[in-house]
């Protein structure tokens, strides 16, 4: 008796023929099914609009996999906790990566991790140039910002009487008081945190917050 087989489709089919001593055949096929993988698809993931909101979403869909299929989300967020119930929608999060873990009935596994993008917060490292003596307008500020998303669109106001927006970031020409900075970028976040001297000493001013929070339109 011999038997001679054939395999086929990556071991989901077997072919085997069975041949005995007097030439006599048997063609028998066996068929190993071979179930769907498991497929995590991430539908939509919504960035943060501005540095330290939380308006960050997830939608995925799950497919595949051995009935019951179930899953569980972990975060770099310390403040995150996984909402249960095989949620499908993480809405609304922070910035950070989000990470879902699906079991399904013979124990296969499947990882897939997504990241919600944060802003980083606005940012100015500038120079204040001092006027030199009394009477004179030759003192400057100079910006240079970071951070936020996009153009910035900044907003010059002073104590200094007669003082007028020049609509710049950088101002020269200046008299001697305070003048304070508020910066928005592309999304419409910031809020007017910097205030500025000028007198008659050089300074300098580095690493300046702008941006705390505020909510952002869409």
């Amino acid at each position: 008796l011999h038997v001679r087989s054939r395999r086929q489709r990556q071991m989901c089919i077997r072919d085997r023929t069975i041949t005995d001593d007097a030439g006599c055949t048997k063609d028998t096929s066996i068929t190993i099914n071979q179930p769907d993988s498991i497929n995590i698809s991430p539908n939509v993931v919504t960035d943060i609009l501005c540095n330290g909101d939380d308006n960050g979403s997830i939608n995925i869909s799950v497919s595949g996999g051995n009935a019951p299929v179930n899953w569980t989300w972990s975060s770099s967020d310390p403040s995150f906790t996984d909402p249960g119930g095989n949620a499908t929608v993480l809405d609304p999060v922070d910035g950070g990566t989000y990470t879902i873990s699906v079991t399904d009935a013979l124990s296969c596994t499947k990882d897939t991790t997504l990241t919600i993008n944060e802003p980083d917060i606005i940012f100015s490292n500038g120079n204040v140039t001092n006027v030199t003596c009394s009477g004179l307008t030759n003192g400057a500020i100079t910006l240079n910002l970071s951070g936020g998303t996009g153009a910035y669109n900044t907003t010059w106001t002073s104590s200094v009487v007669g003082f007028a927006d020049p609509n710049t970031d950088n101002l020269i020409n200046l008299d001697s008081g305070s003048y304070s900075l508020n910066v928005i970028d592309d999304k419409d976040s910031g809020e007017p945190r910097l205030s500025h001297k000028i007198d008659r000493s050089t300074g300098m001013y580095n690493g300046r917050q702008v941006l705390k929070k505020k909510t952002a339109k869409q």
